[in-house]
């Protein structure tokens, strides 16, 4: 059985599907068909995980592998990719986050204040980070402030593609 080999276009388009159902399931934000991701308030997130046994931890890592796979499918689609090159021809890195990102100039995705802000990049990888090596109750609660700001950050990467 042979598998069929997409385009980089192709792979992005897939990447953005799986993003949007992964966002949208992390009841944490809503992603529209017209490409806003809407942040949940987090009065309904606690009602909407609080049946779900670790409900906050899963929603955090749905959500944060989501919005990799938006970042990535965006990169794909759009900019054409998001390997960085190595020193020999042909070959590529790993996926770097904030390699990718410095690439293109896109309004809206350096997370936070000027003075004391992180790159929305290493913000993300911080909780996907710290939800894969280590389970604290409640710590997960305390960065609950930082989905609106993500959420219209990513929303603005994603009307890169939605303009076309």
């Amino acid at each position: 059985m042979s598998q069929e080999v997409l385009t980089e276009e192709q792979d992005g388009a897939q990447h953005l599907e799986a993003a949007r159902a992964l966002l949208n399931q992390s009841l944490m934000v809503t992603v529209t068909e017209e490409g806003q991701i809407v942040p949940i308030s987090e009065e309904d997130f606690e009602v909407a995980h609080a049946d779900i046994p670790f409900g906050r931890l899963r929603c955090w890592i749905l959500f944060s592998v989501g919005a990799e796979y938006l970042i990535k499918g965006v990169l794909m689609t759009k900019f054409g990719g998001y390997r960085r090159p190595k020193k020999k021809a042909g070959k590529y890195e790993y996926f770097d986050l904030d390699y990718a990102l410095n690439q293109i100039k896109v309004k809206g995705l350096t997370f936070g204040s000027k003075s004391n802000g992180k790159p929305i990049s290493r913000t993300l990888a911080d909780i996907r980070n710290r939800d894969l090596h280590h389970f604290a109750k409640n710590k997960r609660q305390l960065d609950y402030s930082k989905v609106p700001d993500l959420a219209q950050a990513l929303s603005t990467l994603l009307q890169t593609v939605k303009s076309e």
